[in-house]
Parts: structure tokens; C-alpha cells; sequence
């Protein structure tokens, strides 16, 4: 339920944010629709008059400061478009996560059936079906698992994808790493870092190159099917708002694409009719 009503009210504010950014760019719109009109209104054919060429060519200059000053604001109303859509990805992204994550630590928190003290006799826990290789390789490595417990069935839950929120070349940016430990045995020379290498002749030192954050941080803990469940549903939600929010992010190309040739085109035929005086 938290996931849905999450889903729902970034859902609802991105379509508010955009309807309400449409609606300032439609009064724009409809003030540039009548100042065309008034300035084809004023272009009479006696405007062709040598006497006529000053006021003219205060015309000209009028629309054409009209046209420019439109299709500047196209390209901004365009950058406040996208900035506010990637915002709101951003955000989104980010409470969905956290309430995944809430969701995964609360239900650790839960009692199950086997938190109960149990008298010799009672019915035992069955037992998950695993595969045999799998299990083979987890005792070679010495990762033995009571699958009697379902506690014991620990799962790490995979990040999201953040190309899925992309504008251009931007991505969304999060401070991102696994909070695992691995134990080193320091007589192992296998597992001792690589020495840094040596700067050449009047070169300076190599840095060690970062990974490259791809996604969320992924979560762990464990496997109950109130876990998957959630997780299922998260995923869901995260899809259903990547389409909402990608269709937004075409619609507004498209509809600036639009306007900006339609004005393209209304400057031709202003100039042919000019150059018919």
C-alpha cells in the first residue's frame, strides 16, 4: 500500500507540474497568435510606397524581435520542461527506494512461525527446494544455509537501472555503494590490493579509477514472500511512473518541435508577402 500511494501522489504532482507549466506557455502562445494577426492586419500594399519604406521597416523589426523573443521562450519553457521532469524522477526514484527499503527492514521486524518456542514433537519447518549444484558449491565454499529457517534465507535485492530517468546526457546521481565487509586473509598474497604504480620520470601518480554507478544501492536482507512481494510491487511501480514520465518528456519535444516550425513557417510567408509589395 505504501508503494501504490507513493506511486500515485509523484504520479499526480508530475502531471500537475506539467499541466500547469503547459497552461503559462499556452497564454504565451495565444499573445504571440495576436500579435501575427495584428501585424499582418498592418502590412497593407501600400506599404510598397518608397514614401511608406520607415514605417515599413518598423514593422519588420517588430516581428522579427517578435519571432526571435518567441522561440527563445520555447527553449527555455523546453529546459524548464525537462529540468522539472528529471527532477521529479529524481525524487520519485529516490522515495520509492526508501520506502522500499522501509518495507524490507519492517518486515525483518516481523514474528514468524518459527520465532515461536516449539515442544519436541511439533511439526518442522519443510524444507525450501534448492538445486543441487547450487548447494554443492555453497558447501565448497563453506556458505552453509539452515534452510529449516527461513531467516536464514537471506536475499540481496538489485538496485534500479537510473538510465531509466536519462535526459540527454543527464543521469541521476546517488552516493552509491554496497555495505558489505569481506574478510581478508593477510597471508593470502591472492587477495592483497594491488600496489599502486609507480609515477613515471616527472609524470605524476595514477589514480585508481572509480566504478561507475549504474544503480540504486542494491538492499539486503531477508527472503520471505512479504519480501518478494514488495519487491515485485516496486518494480511495477517503477515502470508504471518511467512510462508516465517518459511520455511526458516526448510529448514536450514534440509540441515545442511543433510550435517552433510553425513559426518557422509563418516567417516565410511573412517575408513573401514583403517581398510581394
Amino acid at each position: 500500500m505504501i508503494l501504490l500511494s507513493n506511486h500515485q501522489r509523484w504520479i499526480f504532482t508530475l502531471s500537475l507540474i506539467n499541466t500547469n507549466l503547459w497552461n503559462e506557455l499556452q497564454k504565451e502562445q495565444n499573445k504571440q497568435e495576436n500579435l501575427k494577426k495584428l501585424h499582418q492586419k498592418l502590412l497593407r500594399p501600400n506599404l510598397g510606397n518608397p514614401q511608406l519604406k520607415e514605417e515599413l521597416d518598423d514593422l519588420k523589426q517588430k516581428e522579427s524581435k517578435r519571432l526571435s523573443d518567441f522561440l527563445e521562450l520555447l527553449s527555455k519553457y523546453q529546459v524548464t520542461l525537462f529540468d522539472e521532469n528529471f527532477n521529479q524522477g529524481d525524487k520519485y526514484l529516490k522515495a520509492a527506494n526508501q520506502n522500499f527499503e522501509f518495507l524490507l527492514l519492517f518486515y525483518d521486524s516481523l514474528l514468524l512461525f518459527e520465532d515461536f518456542i516449539k515442544l519436541p514433537g511439533d511439526e518442522q519447518i519443510q524444507k525450501k527446494h534448492q538445486n543441487l549444484k547450487v548447494s554443492l558449491r555453497q558447501k565448497q565454499s563453506g556458505q552453509i544455509i539452515d534452510t529449516n529457517s527461513e531467516r536464514s534465507l537471506s536475499k540481496t535485492w538489485e538496485g534500479v537501472q537510473l538510465e531509466m530517468f536519462t535526459i540527454g546526457d543527464r543521469i541521476i546521481q546517488y552516493n552509491w555503494q554496497i555495505n558489505q565487509v569481506i574478510k581478508v586473509d593477510p597471508k593470502d598474497a591472492k587477495n592483497k590490493a594491488p600496489e599502486a604504480k609507480k609515477p613515471a620520470p616527472g609524470g605524476k601518480q595514477q589514480e585508481t579509477e572509480k566504478p561507475v554507478q549504474t544503480t540504486t544501492t542494491p538492499l539486503k536482507s531477508f527472503k520471505t514472500f512479504r519480501q518478494i512481494s514488495a519487491k515485485h510491487e516496486f518494480f511495477k511501480s517503477i515502470n508504471e511512473f518511467v512510462i508516465e514520465y517518459k511520455k511526458q518528456v516526448d510529448y514536450a519535444k514534440d509540441q515545442i518541435k511543433l510550435l517552433s516550425e510553425r513559426e518557422l513557417k509563418f516567417q516565410f510567408k511573412w517575408e513573401q508577402s514583403i517581398a510581394s509589395l
